[in-house]
């Protein structure tokens, strides 16, 4: 996200039937250096509907990004350090 508009968005593969799933998958943007200190990614947990014209609700999200604080901030500056390394963190989840 910049400037809170969705520039671009990824989907991670789906878990059915799972009590606790575990996504354990990275993702890769390609983002101009000089745009790092105005965006953040926004990372959504959503349970899909057995039907399938139903959508999908969200669970919760995290905001990761140079404008986070605490933990979330954490992750990203560790991202920039070790960038095309993956950085895993868990994170709590917010409404």
């Amino acid at each position: 996200m910049q400037q809170s508009k969705k520039i671009h968005k990824k989907k991670t593969s789906t878990k059915k039937a799972e009590r606790s799933p575990i996504f354990n998958e990275s993702m890769m943007f390609s983002v101009p250096a000089h745009t790092l200190s105005t965006i953040q990614l926004r990372l959504t947990v959503a349970e899909a509907s057995p039907n399938p014209s139903t959508k999908a609700f969200a669970v919760g999200h995290v905001i990761v990004g140079a404008q986070a604080t605490g933990r979330s901030l954490n992750h990203w500056n560790q991202m920039l350090t070790a960038l095309r390394k993956p950085v895993a963190m868990w994170h709590t989840l917010r409404k």
